[in-house]
C-alpha cells in the first residue's frame, strides 16, 4: 500500500491531489497509512480515483488494517478529504476509514467529492476498527456512503465499539450499520452510533444524533425520480446518491438524497425539486418527518402583502405568515392566470427561456404569488 511498512511502521503526511491510484496493504496493513502496529495520520486526499484495501492475515482470520487509516493495532486520524473518488474498504476487523483492528479512527473530515467506505468484518464504514470508537468525524459536503462490517456502524465506533462527536452540515450522506448473525438471531450496528455489543447478551448499536456543529440533526429522504434540481432553504443539494458497489465492482446511482436537516429552523424548510415546493419539519417525539405544506389557509391581499392563516390538517398548528406583495407580483399573477400557468418557478424559467431580461424574485414574493393563486378566490379560478 502506501503508508509505513511492518512492525510499526506508521504512514503519515500523505497527499493525493490527482491521478488513479490503487492501494492494497499488504499482511495486516492500511491500503493507505500504517503498517502492521503502525497508525495512519495527516492523509490528505483532495482529486483523482482512489481506490484503498486494508489487508488482513487470512491464517489468523483477525488482523486487519484500515482501507484508509491505520493498520492492525494502529489509530486513522486527521484523515481528510474534499474532492476525487474514493473508495476505502477495511481487512476483517479494521475500518473503511479509520482505525485498524482494535484501534480508534478519529478526526476525520469529508467535505468534498464522493465517498464509500465499507468496514471489514467487526469494523466501522468511517470510524473505528473492532472493539473500538469513532469520534470527530466531520462531513460538510459531498456524498458519502459508509457501511458497517459484521456488526459494525456504518459511521461510528466497530463491533463492541461506541461512539461520539458526529457532524454533517451538507451533502447526502447513507450510514447503514452491519448486520451481526448469532446462531440465526439478527442484530445491527447503529447507521450512525456504536457497533452491536454483548454483556450477557448481544445488543444492537446504540444510535448516535448527529449535529451540525450546533443542533441535532436527523435523516431526511428526498425522492427524485426526474434527476431535477434540488435546493433545500435556498442551497443547492446534489440530484442524486452516487456509491461504489464493492460486491460487484460497479458504481450505482440512486435517484434520491440522504440529507440531514435540524427538526426546524425560524420556518419549516422549504424543500424544492425541480418545480415541486414543500415544507416539513421533524417530529422528536415520533420521530419522524411531517409535512407542513399549507393545507388549509384563509388569504388577504392588500396593495403591500399577503397575510396567510393557515393550519396544517396533520398537527392541527394553527400560523400566520406575511409575505411582500407589490406591483410586480400583482401583474405575475394576471399574466399567469392569463396563461394558465399554475408554478411560480414555471414562469419564471418561461419568460428567462423567451426574453433577453430575467425575473428575480425573492422569497417573498414568489410565496405571495404562490398562496395567492390557490388560496385567494378573486384571483384564482
Amino acid at each position: 500500500g502506501i503508508g509505513g511498512g511492518n512492525n510499526g511502521g506508521s504512514g503519515s503526511d500523505i497527499t493525493i491531489n490527482g491521478g488513479t491510484v490503487t492501494a492494497n496493504g499488504g499482511s495486516y496493513g492500511a491500503g493507505i497509512g500504517g503498517g502492521t502496529g503502525g497508525t495512519g495520520s495527516n492523509i490528505t486526499i483532495s482529486g483523482g480515483t482512489v481506490t484503498a484495501n486494508g489487508d488482513y492475515d487470512s491464517s489468523d482470520d483477525q488482523y486487519g488494517g484500515a482501507g484508509i487509516g491505520g493498520g492492525f493495532g494502529g489509530s486513522g486520524s486527521d484523515i481528510t478529504i474534499s474532492g476525487g473518488s474514493v473508495t476505502a474498504a477495511g481487512g476483517d476487523y479494521g475500518a473503511g476509514i479509520g482505525g485498524g483492528q482494535g484501534s480508534s479512527g478519529s478526526n476525520i473530515t469529508i467535505s468534498g467529492g464522493n465517498v464509500t467506505a465499507a468496514g471489514g468484518d467487526y469494523g466501522a464504514g468511517i470510524g473505528g476498527g473492532s472493539g473500538v470508537s469513532g469520534s470527530n468525524i466531520t462531513i460538510s459536503g459531498a456524498t458519502v456512503t459508509a457501511t458497517g462490517g459484521y456488526g459494525g456502524a456504518g459511521i461510528g465506533g466497530g463491533y463492541e465499539g461506541t461512539c461520539s462527536d458526529i457532524t454533517i452540515s451538507g451533502g447526502s450522506v447513507c450510514a447503514k450499520g452491519g448486520v451481526y448473525d448469532y446462531c440465526g438471531y439478527i442484530y445491527y450496528g447503529a447507521d450512525i452510533g456504536g457497533g452491536v455489543t454483548y454483556n450477557n447478551e448481544y445488543i444492537n448499536g446504540v444510535p448516535v444524533t448527529p449535529t451540525d456543529g450546533t443542533a441535532a440533526v436527523y435523516l431526511l429522504e428526498i425522492e427524485n425520480p426526474t434527476g431535477a434540481d434540488i435546493r433545500i432553504n435556498n442551497v443547492n443539494y446534489p440530484k442524486s446518491h452516487t456509491y461504489y458497489d464493492t460486491k460487484n465492482s460497479k458504481f450505482v446511482t440512486e435517484n434520491k438524497i440522504y440529507v440531514y436537516l435540524r427538526r426546524l429552523t425560524a420556518s419549516p424548510h422549504k424543500i424544492i425539486v425541480g418545480n415541486t415546493i414543500t415544507s416539513c419539519y421533524y417530529d422528536t417525539a415520533n420521530s419522524k418527518w411531517i409535512d407542513a405544506s399549507v393545507t388549509t389557509a384563509d388569504v388577504e391581499v392588500t396593495s403591500s402583502k399577503v397575510t396567510v392563516n393557515y393550519t396544517n390538517a396533520d398537527t392541527g398548528k394553527k400560523s400566520t405568515e406575511e409575505y411582500t406583495f407589490d406591483k410586480v407580483t400583482e401583474d405575475i399573477v394576471i399574466i399567469m392566470k392569463a396563461n394558465g400557468i399554475q408554478n411560480v418557478i414555471d414562469f419564471v424559467n418561461n419568460f428567462t427561456a423567451a426574453s433577453t431580461d430575467d425575473i428575480i424574485l425573492t422569497d417573498a414574493q414568489m410565496k405571495a404569488i404562490e398562496y395567492v393563486l390557490k388560496y385567494d378566490s378573486s384571483r384564482a379560478s
